[in-house]
């Protein structure tokens, strides 16, 4: 029975290691009335870009920084040229996001180290 809460624990470390293969974080900027929930109460996130690139769009989305963290540490970067306004702004915002998901995904992968580290010693009696 142990030995199976082991293999289960190491093939959810395995499914959580592929979905940390990157973290990729795009940050936009614009006016996209399209893309707001039909209540008005905030954006429909799923509809985002598959609206916002439709006939029914009004306005604009413009991408401001893009940046992919690979697993190994290689970091890909892109930054708009175009000159926008509270660019020093979004950038920052670009920056945090990064790191907020960084810091996410080094507690969740210590989290499931930390539980794998209690598990060990129930298999060595």
């Amino acid at each position: 029975m142990a030995e199976t809460k082991l293999q289960e624990a190491l093939t959810k470390l395995g499914d959580l290691a592929a979905d940390f293969s990157s973290l990729e974080v795009l940050t936009y900027t614009g006016d996209i009335s399209a893309v707001l929930k039909p209540d008005g109460q905030g954006i429909d996130w799923d509809g985002l870009f598959t609206r916002a690139a439709g006939a029914q769009a009004q306005g604009t989305l413009k991408l401001v920084a893009a940046t992919r963290v690979l697993f190994d540490g290689d970091v890909q970067n892109f930054q708009t040229q175009e000159k926008l306004e509270r660019l020093d702004d979004l950038l920052r915002l670009h920056d945090q996001s990064v790191q907020s998901g960084r810091s996410a995904r080094t507690a969740l992968i210590q989290y499931f180290a930390d539980n794998l580290k209690a598990l060990v010693p129930k298999f060595q009696k």
